[in-house]
Formats: C-alpha cells, sequence, structure tokens
C-alpha cells in the first residue's frame, strides 16, 4: 500500500495512504487512468479532513507534496498509455512548481519517465490574485511534458475564464453539477455551456461522480469523453483492471 505521513504541530505522525479511481472512456469502457485520492487514517480518513488541518497548522505544502510522493508509486504500475490524475493546491502550484523549487527534484528525477503520463488536477480554491503565480507553475510543469486539469468545475465565472487561458488539458465537471443531471434542465444547460468553453480551448471533459446509469447517458448524449465515479468503480488501494 502507498503510504505516506505528516507530522502534526506535537511532532505525532499522522498517516495517510492513496486510493486510486478509474477515469474510463465513456464509449469503450476502456480505463485511461486513474485518479489518486488520499485518504487519513483514524478520525481524519477524507482530504477535507486532512486539509483543514494542515491549513490551520501551516502543514498545506508539505501534505500535498507528500501526498504527490505517495501516488506516484503506482506509475510502475499504470499501463504505457494510462494516465494518473493527482491533486495539487493552488499554493503549491505557485510556491513548488519551478526551477530549483521543491518539487523539482520529485519530477525531474523520482518519476521522470512517467511525466507524459501525469496530471496535475488544480483543486476548487484558487482565488484570482494568485493566477499569475499559479499560470507559472503550469507552464513549468506543461515544459516538462507533464498535463494539466482543472479540477471540480460546477459553472462559468471570471475565475473560471482565466484559468481556461492556461489552455488545460482536461476540465473536470463537479459532482454537484453531475448528480441528477437528468432531472435538472438548469444544470444540464450549464454543463452545455461548459462543453463550449471546453470545446474552444480544446480540452477534454472528464465527468464526475456518475453514479447512475441516466446521468451516464446525458454525458454521453453531450459528447464527453470521459468519466469516473461509483457507477463504474469506488476508490481503491489497488488499480482496477477492469470494469464489471
Amino acid at each position: 500500500m502507498a503510504q505516506g505521513k505528516i507530522f502534526d504541530k506535537s511532532s505525532r505522525i499522522a498517516p495517510f495512504y492513496s486510493v486510486f479511481q478509474p477515469v474510463v472512456d465513456i464509449r469503450t469502457r476502456k480505463i485511461i487512468g486513474y485518479e489518486a485520492l488520499v485518504r487519513g487514517c483514524g478520525k481524519s480518513c477524507l482530504p477535507s479532513d486532512l486539509y483543514r488541518r494542515s491549513y490551520k497548522d501551516g502543514l498545506t505544502l508539505a501534505l500535498n507534496l507528500e501526498c504527490l510522493n505517495t501516488a506516484f508509486r503506482i506509475l510502475p504500475k499504470l499501463g504505457k498509455d494510462q494516465l494518473l490524475f493527482v491533486n495539487v493546491e493552488p499554493m503549491t502550484f505557485s510556491r513548488c512548481f519551478g526551477p530549483g523549487r521543491e518539487a523539482d527534484f520529485l519530477i525531474l528525477n523520482q518519476i521522470a519517465e512517467y511525466r507524459k503520463q501525469v496530471v496535475f488536477e488544480l483543486t476548487e480554491g484558487m482565488k484570482i490574485r494568485d493566477f499569475d503565480h499559479v499560470r507559472r507553475g503550469v507552464r513549468y510543469l506543461k515544459k516538462l511534458g507533464c498535463h494539466f486539469a482543472i479540477d471540480d468545475v460546477v459553472g462559468v465565472g471570471i475565475k473560471l475564464l482565466k484559468i481556461l487561458t492556461m489552455k488545460p488539458d482536461f476540465i473536470k465537471f463537479g459532482m454537484a453539477l453531475i448528480r441528477n443531471i437528468d432531472r435538472n434542465v438548469f444544470q444540464k444547460n450549464i454543463a452545455d455551456q461548459l462543453m463550449q468553453l471546453a470545446r474552444k480551448c480544446g480540452a477534454e471533459v472528464i465527468a464526475e461522480g456518475i453514479e447512475r446509469k441516466k446521468e451516464l447517458d446525458v454525458m454521453s448524449e453531450m459528447g464527453i469523453s470521459y468519466a469516473q465515479g461509483y457507477y463504474f468503480a469506488r476508490p481503491n488501494k489497488k488499480l482496477a483492471k477492469g470494469l464489471i
């Protein structure tokens, strides 16, 4: 099991581990990659709990880098054409990705041969004031051959429009937008708008949080290529090799 650890303010180790959820080609049902998700041990088992605590204790960068390092241990087990999606905090993009910065060794040495299989997902917490710093980090990663994705997109706004200028390879529609989309015309209209933006910037769309066939049917009708969610498989410590 890929497991990492961070130290809290009293120097006790807070362990966590990675689980992996397949990203699936809707048409062929082929697994094109996996998203690495962090799970804590004990009371703080959810990513939101871990990161809330890390922000409080000033350990966000350390936690995010260690989560990446832990997730990357699965890379040798991927198929040659499969991708690994990893979540990156805006703070990490702006402070750790660049020549001579903390993530240099991680990317240029530890995962050098797998760089083209890694997709760095910008999480939803970016502030407009951080845009220029995050953009420099994204440019650095893309120059190295890595991919870039926008995570948890649920609507159109100024922040999204600015992030789209970074030319993401993937846009991930968030669960809040996808859940019961077959029953809500307003959600469908928002998804249509987002699809138009994705096409204009040349990004592929991944629908997250698919739990029902009717949700998947709507995604397919819209021309969305990829999806992930409990409908296909739950996150697991081991890579799913196929779908039922």
